[in-house]
């Protein structure tokens, strides 16, 4: 478990547009989406990143969100619909929606070499900050200390990675050189890095093409006041934003399917209590009921689990916090 700031040694970064936090989307009204992960935009649709970004996925799914603070309402966000796990490597590539509104970086493609011992680099990353801030962007200067067959290190030169930059972007001059991947476990002495040149050929190019040919968009609107207990659904671009395709039938935010209800309040005690998720809409809570796995239109009570689907609602809210507690354990 990492405990030290983000980028120490570093500064707010007001550029590099192209690298975006990860966050998981939490069912759990009132509770704060959390930053984990960085990324970098390698396609106008993909973000390369951490492999074991990926080892808890959170129940809620993942969405990247770009600009200086991943917690600024107002900042891009898309979401995030496949992920590509290279087999060997500390490295997966994530597929987005929708093009992501920045340019994708260039790679670094010349071998890297003992003739790059000493060479300055750039850390990118919205770990935690030096006031236990999560979130925003922040930058620095590394040195290059060591290089091996698949991986490089890098020592302060003053700034390191550190908790929460796990995927970002180590740069050569414009050129993402390296992904973050793991280091001392109090930041200060060195940081260890994944090769990008060794991978163009062999796992970023093909999985780029993959993704370029995947079905564009966020979803099907979801008009006001819909029954999505009465949707049917193939794919998950057949539900709205946020919803996946399960069994059938739309599921929010990892849930079984279901409807949204009345609105409600995060931590009261009355009404649907244990399923107050997030109004898709972005305005307050909404009470989640899930559908009757037995009657597309009707609905059981809350908590009930299809005899094939995903979690119920409230087996989903138990799950989120055991995906909190594992998320320490990650390596950067």
């Amino acid at each position: 478990m990492l405990d030290a700031s983000g980028i120490v040694g570093g500064a707010p970064e007001a550029d590099q547009a192209a690298v975006v936090a990860i966050v998981a989307q939490l069912p759990v009204c009132g509770q704060d989406e959390l930053v984990y992960c960085t990324g970098t935009l390698v396609a106008p649709r993909a973000v390369l990143t951490a492999k074991h970004c990926l080892d808890y996925p959170p129940p809620g799914g993942m969405v990247v969100i770009g600009g200086a603070d991943a917690l600024d309402p107002a900042a891009t966000r898309l979401p995030v619909i496949a992920v590509y796990p290279a087999d060997t490597d500390d490295v997966a590539i994530l597929a987005l929606a929708t093009p992501f509104p920045a340019t994708p970086v260039m790679l670094w493609q010349t071998p890297l070499d003992d003739t790059q011992l000493g060479t300055t680099v750039r850390v990118v990353g919205y770990g935690i900050d030096d006031v236990g801030a999560v979130g925003r962007k922040r930058s620095g200067d590394a040195t290059i200390d060591q290089v091996g067959p698949r991986l490089f290190r890098i020592v302060p030169g003053p700034a390191l990675s550190c908790n929460g930059d796990s995927g970002g972007p180590v740069f050569i001059g414009s050129e993402l050189a390296g992904v973050t991947s793991f280091g001392d476990s109090a930041c200060v002495f060195s940081g260890t890095n994944v090769r990008v040149d060794v991978l163009v050929d062999t796992f970023i190019t093909p999985t780029l093409a993959a993704i370029a040919a995947l079905p564009e968009g966020a979803g099907v609107p979801l008009a006001p006041g819909e029954d999505l207990c009465l949707r049917t659904c193939e794919q998950n671009l057949d539900c709205p934003r946020d919803f996946a395709c399960v069994d059938g039938r739309c599921g929010y935010l990892g849930m079984s399917p279901g409807r949204l209800s009345d609105t409600c309040e995060p931590g009261a005690t009355t009404g649907c209590a244990d399923t107050c998720v997030p109004d898709p809409a972005g305005i307050g809570c909404r009470c989640y009921v899930p559908c009757d796995g037995g009657d597309p239109g009707g609905c059981a009570s809350c908590g009930t689990v299809p005899a094939r689907g995903r979690p119920g609602s409230a087996l989903l809210l138990v799950a989120t916090a055991v995906w909190l507690g594992l998320r320490s354990r990650r390596l950067r």
